[in-house]
């Protein structure tokens, strides 16, 4: 889904979306109309909102800058788009495209007074991205942590699965600690466990999972009686395949209960593997896909507190 708000008067803003009222058969579709040159609904300026559903969002993009550009070239302009697309894509990897740089070259040519993304996959992003800001989703974390706190055992664990999510998350997660321990019946535990993926060399499969740090302190736990919980932390989740081989790495230590929350979770991360007795016992997410409501149509995992929405990808502080 793709928003054009006009910022208009402070809490009344004019939105215009994007409007699908007549479509050609080569899937072409028609605009509604924004409002003329020289109007003054373009004093304050605008944002466009991305609440990604695929590709076509970016053509959407592309036709309603444009279309502000040229109506209005010196009026403000912000981009938000609370998933960034081939984010993972950070890097010229073989023969593939460094599709990441394209996009950054596509949003800086319509020279965005701000990008404001959420929890994007590496700071590659905001390097490529003209005035790209990366908010932190410290809210959803410290949300789920409470939520995952209060309805597991006594002593809960945070794992960082890679380093990777280490870099990102160890700050962040000693932040949401600070706040969660005051409001949570259980004890957060300040060691937080830091995974490593072992791969195949040849095929790039991953194999195996491992604690590179905080096992000892789990082990201790464990050898007095606590049978602890972990609550996994990562910023998206594709097919789920390390978080099941992490699940099942500290279930084989003596952990009870598993839990993940991601930012962003792809339509295809909810499966049977994921969900299953070796996998993860509860994921929490926000909203950041527009593909998120999907697979939750059967609706069985929400009634069963399976997957839940900790915190939309855009709170009402996180505005411009």
């Amino acid at each position: 889904m793709v928003t054009l708000s006009f910022m208009g008067k402070p809490g009344v803003p004019h939105s215009y979306k994007v409007s699908q009222t007549r479509i050609f058969p080569s899937n072409e579709p028609a605009y509604n109309d924004l409002p003329p040159a020289g109007s003054p609904t373009y004093d304050a300026g605008a944002e466009i909102i991305i609440n990604w559903e695929g590709i076509a969002d970016i053509g959407h993009l592309v036709m309603l800058a444009s279309a502000y550009r040229l109506r209005a070239p010196r009026a403000p302009l912000h981009l938000k788009m609370s998933y960034m697309p081939f984010a993972r894509m950070d890097r010229p990897m073989g023969n593939e495209l460094f599709t990441l740089q394209a996009l950054a070259k596509v949003l800086n040519d319509f020279q965005f007074d701000t990008v404001q993304t959420l929890d994007a996959h590496s700071n590659v992003t905001s390097s490529l991205i003209h005035r790209c800001v990366d908010v932190t989703p410290l809210e959803a974390i410290t949300n789920a942590m409470c939520m995952f706190a209060n309805n597991s055992s006594d002593m809960v664990f945070t794992m960082l699965p890679d380093e990777g999510a280490a870099k990102r998350y160890r700050a962040t997660i000693m932040r949401a600690m600070e706040w969660a321990n005051g409001h949570v019946q259980g004890e957060l535990r300040a060691t937080i466990l830091e995974g490593r993926k072992h791969r195949n060399p040849i095929t790039g499969a991953l194999e195996s999972f491992s604690l590179a740090a905080g096992a000892k302190d789990l082990l201790t736990a464990i050898e007095k009686g606590i049978s602890p919980s972990v609550l996994i932390v990562d910023d998206i989740c594709s097919y789920g395949g390390t978080f099941v081989k992490a699940a099942q790495a500290v279930r084989s230590m003596g952990v009870s209960r598993v839990g993940l929350y991601v930012t962003h979770l792809e339509g295809v991360g909810i499966n049977a593997t994921l969900l299953s007795d070796n996998g993860v016992d509860v994921i929490y997410t926000t909203d950041s896909l527009s593909n998120l409501p999907r697979p939750l149509a059967s609706e069985d995992l929400v009634k069963k507190d399976r997957v839940n929405l900790v915190c939309p990808a855009w709170p009402d502080h996180m505005t411009f």
